[in-house]
């Protein structure tokens, strides 16, 4: 049995979020454009995440670089500007990177998906692109992206 590639995983989980959109705006209820743009973003992400514990997948390569920007953003907000500090960042993209991992294991769960989303759904609203009112439907939407690649998969534990 052949499984869907990630481009299959994104383009069904972006038909699922046009649909999503669409609904709730037949309840009046519309995001603006840049949060639209986020949801996005993070609905493009998360179709492909759980593949995140595969050596090969291009997700994993996506997220050790974004790792280690991020890291790097730390430690510049927090002053942490001397040399030898950097060293931590090439550990960080060795361990993101090259981890050993399971296929399938804990990213392929509907726990790890709720537990991610709900994270991210919360972190959207701390720095205030959406308002607490909006959150429980931004988490709906960002693990709908997650459950389609199961879905898609047929995976489910």
């Amino acid at each position: 049995m052949i499984m869907p590639n990630w481009k299959y995983h994104i383009t069904f989980s972006l038909v699922l979020f046009v649909l999503e959109i669409k609904a709730l705006e037949t309840f009046d209820i519309f995001f603006s454009l840049s949060q639209l743009f986020i949801l996005l973003l993070f609905v493009s992400f998360l179709s492909v995440l759980p593949d995140v514990d595969t050596s090969s997948s291009r997700i994993r390569n996506l997220l050790a670089v974004f790792s280690v920007s991020l890291t790097v953003s730390i430690f510049l907000l927090i002053g942490m500007e001397r040399l030898e500090y950097y060293g931590f960042v090439g550990i960080v993209y060795l361990f993101v990177r090259f981890f050993p991992t399971r296929h399938r294991g804990i990213t392929h769960t509907l726990y790890f998906g709720a537990l991610l989303c709900s994270i991210l759904s919360l972190i959207l609203w701390w720095f205030g692109f959406f308002k607490l009112n909006e959150t429980l439907l931004v988490f709906l939407i960002l693990f709908s992206s997650h459950l389609s690649h199961l879905v898609l998969d047929k995976q489910f534990k």
